[in-house]
């Protein structure tokens, strides 16, 4: 007799049972090209005086170190004062004039790329509710704003791919029991609570402005997602197929003169 293996939501039990939970079977979309990053070297800095070196030994290679003359370098731009200005006056108003600023941990746990489990604290008491949303395509939402506050959200999205649990529980001799998800009135961006009061506006209202963001920006989303995707793999099979080997490493630093000003006097008499 085969027994069941529970799969409610919960972050700390299931989640991290089997690696298959973090595994993305959506694909790439064709068509969507993914960038690679390809890392240059730095180089040393040409026609300065090296005043010391020092050659370091490590994992199978060796790091220089060269103190060298302070070298010639092109003054920098001079601000625009004005410019500054303008922007440190908005930063502060939206600081200070703006909605109070809190932050959203949100745990989302996507079934299939189909339906997410979502668990949130506010104000000490803890919510959980169930989406008609792939929150894969909100992970990349910064703030999230609401008629009372501005949330810094704080999202860890995991993925759970079913078929791949119920195949992983049957090689373990077990039965695989899917989570219950309420139905939906709506094919609309929509969430049901099942955990946490209800009635709580303050505390929903977060999850529905993502709801409202996901529906009003649902085709960039997806997009944005969908190269997420691309570059992920492009990356993956560059590095793969260019696998890092130990280099040598010059690194070049000079001493640089401070102005004094009386804090740096006080400061050098103290030692």
């Amino acid at each position: 007799m085969k027994s069941k293996i529970s799969c409610a939501p919960l972050f700390g039990v299931v989640l991290l049972a089997s690696p298959v939970m973090a595994q993305d079977t959506a694909g790439t979309a064709p068509g969507v090209v993914g960038h690679v990053t390809v890392p240059v070297p730095k180089q040393p800095l040409e026609g300065t005086a090296i005043e010391r070196t020092s050659v370091h030994a490590q994992g199978g290679r060796t790091i220089t170190m060269q103190m060298i003359a302070p070298p010639v370098l092109p003054d920098a731009p001079a601000p625009d004062l004005a410019v500054s200005a303008a922007a440190a006056q908005a930063f502060h108003a939206s600081r200070v004039e703006g909605p109070p600023r809190r932050t959203l941990g949100l745990t989302a746990t996507i079934y299939d790329h189909q339906k997410t489990y979502l668990e949130w604290t506010f104000n000490g008491e803890k919510f959980a509710a169930w989406s008609n949303v792939d929150f894969n395509y909100l992970a990349q939402i910064g703030d999230v704003p609401t008629e009372q506050n501005v949330f810094m959200m704080m999202m860890f999205p995991v993925n759970a791919n079913t078929a791949a649990l119920a195949t992983l529980a049957e090689r373990r001799g077990k039965t695989y029991q899917p989570p219950t998800i309420p139905a939906f009135a709506t094919d609309e961006p929509s969430f049901v609570i099942v955990s946490g009061d209800a009635s709580n506006a303050a505390a929903l209202a977060p999850i529905a402005s993502l709801h409202q963001i996901y529906k009003t920006n649902s085709a960039r989303l997806k997009a944005d997602y969908q190269q997420h995707l691309a570059d992920a793999a492009a990356q993956a099979a560059y590095d793969q197929a260019h696998p890092k080997q130990p280099t040598n490493t010059v690194v070049q630093f000079w001493k640089r003169d401070v102005p004094a000003t009386p804090a740096n006097v006080q400061q050098e008499g103290s030692r």
